[in-house]
């Protein structure tokens, strides 16, 4: 942040000033350094590699989610209309939820109905969150009805772990 009057800018993170480093980039209230930068890229490409992260894969789209959180349980409803339970994965991945499989894309929104309706492309989906609020893989459901995909995660105090499957259900 700028200092008194003449101070020299420094990163906010390691406190480097812009003569100790190749760059200073400003925020709308912080300054990084580039060394701060390869440290955070480092960071995100080990958590990718040790799949705590994933990409979503190109081309996918991204459901509509709502969540509820209770006393003892969250719960998450995906929009997957068109989608069989055998094509969605639900798993717990460290502290995040990730959803993924393939289905019908979702029509954009539009003012009239053509006369046609264009076939449904089939696409990959992907959705992934932070539970900020841990939920539990034990007691951990998911059902998917009507197009709609419940998952309910039981709350716990403290989750710490590897990635959990968590099977789904079809209606019949």
């Amino acid at each position: 942040m700028k200092g008194q009057k003449g101070d020299p800018l420094q990163c906010s993170f390691c406190g480097k000033t812009r003569d100790e480093v190749k760059k200073l980039i400003a925020g709308p209230s912080a300054y990084i350094c580039n060394e701060c930068v390869d440290i955070c890229n480092e960071i995100m490409a080990d958590d990718m590699l040790a799949g705590s992260v994933q990409p979503p894969p190109a081309g996918a789209w991204r459901p509509s989610v709502s969540l509820h959180e209770f006393d003892d349980v969250m719960v998450l409803r995906f929009e997957l209309p068109g989608v069989a339970a055998q094509r969605v994965k639900v798993a717990l991945c460290g502290d995040r939820l990730c959803i993924s499989g393939e289905g019908p894309r979702p029509m954009p929104r539009a003012r009239f109905v053509p006369r046609r309706k264009r076939a449904e492309e089939e696409a990959p989906f992907y959705w992934q969150g932070n539970l900020w609020k841990a939920g539990s893989a034990e007691g951990a459901t998911a059902e998917l009805k009507d197009g709609m995909l419940t998952v309910r995660l039981p709350r716990i105090e403290d989750r710490r772990g590897a990635e959990f499957q968590i099977p789904v259900q079809s209606e019949g």
